[in-house]
């Protein structure tokens, strides 16, 4: 749009010759000249369409209006009479010039507007002082969803809504050694960037531990939303609001020879996680790919201890990290038990076989077959008393014969 400049006067009458053009440049751009005839061209492309315009001043004041064709140019013929103003529109925005003043001689002007690429929608909804409005998106099968916010009648409202991770796990642990064990304690948390609640499961969210922990336990304050899942992890009760949900766990990792291998999946990888570990002589811990360590200072004065920090990996995927130096046992301590309680068994087992041989073996001079054969007499005289229900005395005569032969 080309306007009179209020400040020029009444036409001047003075002749001009020349021509002008304007090139888009970027998402939105353009030049303008004019001098006898001018063209204008306002970019246009995926977020942006342009327009131009111009008016002459003075008692035969005019007003030319385009709009870009196709291929973003427009063509105006303009007064060379007195100075004109030029204004391209982009998106609805004025872009407005300095006075353009064509009466001695051409002239030429830029014009440039650029914005970011990025992915952005226009909605226009009619005002509605008792509405309240929010912006949802959905991206590789997840919800987003912005913060609500209030209309305003005199203008419109701009909203951003970032798309990242819809949920990040993040873990900081201490490690520190007990008995043969290695201990890990410290804050989980799984963030939420969606201002809708997540449910990964009608069980919950898992949150798998290193493989073959032992001992998992929560913080009393956060039992009641999580809970232990012997040989998986921790288990997350309640959905994951919009922002963090934090809890404090621990576990243990047993040790075999002085090595703890920890292998914990990561289905929703990590984020900037960190094991703060208490090294003892030896000590020695292999890393994962691209993750390094340090000695800090501790805020308490005490020894420096071992960083292992920004840990971030991919969903789908583990941690692996081998701990090796441990404080074990000496082998004596090991085995010298082992070895008492086999000596204990083959004593028990000596012991019990003299004592059944004996019971077993005949006395010397004993007929053996004569026993037999007694023995045999008195169970059938037992049996038949038995049937027939008389003489108690005589059975309790024969039972008392019968425990002496057998012995």
């Amino acid at each position: 749009r080309v306007e009179p400049d209020p400040s020029a006067g009444a036409p001047t009458g003075i002749a001009g010759s020349g021509s002008g053009a304007a090139a888009g440049s970027g998402a939105a751009a353009g030049t303008a000249a004019s001098a006898g005839s001018a063209a204008a061209e306002a970019g246009s492309g995926a977020a942006g369409s342009g327009s131009a315009a111009a008016a002459g001043a003075g008692a035969a004041a005019t007003m030319l209006i385009g709009v870009t064709a196709a291929d973003g140019t427009v063509t105006l013929d303009l007064p060379r009479d007195h100075p004109s103003k030029v204004t391209v529109v982009v998106n609805g925005k004025d872009i407005v010039t300095s006075p353009v003043d064509l009466a001695k001689q051409g002239a030429r002007l830029s014009i440039e507007a650029v914005w970011v690429a990025r992915p952005v929608a226009v909605f226009d909804i009619p005002f509605d002082p008792a509405g309240v409005y929010y912006v949802e998106s959905t991206m590789r099968g997840q919800y987003y969803r912005s913060q609500p916010f209030l209309p305003v009648a005199t203008k419109g409202a701009q909203v951003a809504l970032n798309i990242t991770p819809r949920i990040l796990f993040t873990f900081r642990l201490e490690a520190f050694v007990e008995d043969e064990l290695m201990a890990f304690r410290g804050v989980f948390m799984v963030q939420n960037y969606s201002y809708i609640p997540y449910k990964a499961s009608p069980d919950g969210m898992l949150v798998p531990l290193p493989r073959h922990f032992k001992g998992g336990v929560v913080h009393e304050n956060n039992q009641k939303e999580v809970t232990v899942t012997p040989g998986e992890g921790l288990r997350i009760l309640r959905p994951i609001p919009p922002g963090s949900f934090r809890f404090i766990a621990g576990f243990s990792m047993p040790s075999t020879r002085g090595r703890v291998d920890w292998g914990m999946d990561l289905p929703l990888g990590a984020w900037n996680s960190s094991v703060l570990v208490k090294k003892t002589p030896g000590m020695d811990l292999k890393l994962p790919p691209g993750v390094k360590g340090q000695f800090v200072p501790m805020n308490d004065g005490s020894e420096p201890q071992y960083l292992v920090s920004e840990i971030t990996i991919l969903p789908q995927q583990s941690m692996v990290m081998t701990i090796t130096g441990l404080p074990m046992q000496a082998a004596w301590v090991i085995w010298g038990p082992r070895i008492a309680g086999v000596l204990v068994l083959l004593l028990l087992g000596g012991a019990l076989w003299l004592v059944l041989r004996a019971r077993v073996a005949p006395a010397p001079g004993v007929d053996v077959s004569g026993l037999k054969t007694r023995r045999e007499r008195l169970l059938d005289e037992l049996v038949a008393l038995e049937l027939s229900g008389d003489d108690p005395a005589r059975r309790e005569q024969l039972v008392a014969e019968l425990e002496r032969v057998w012995d």
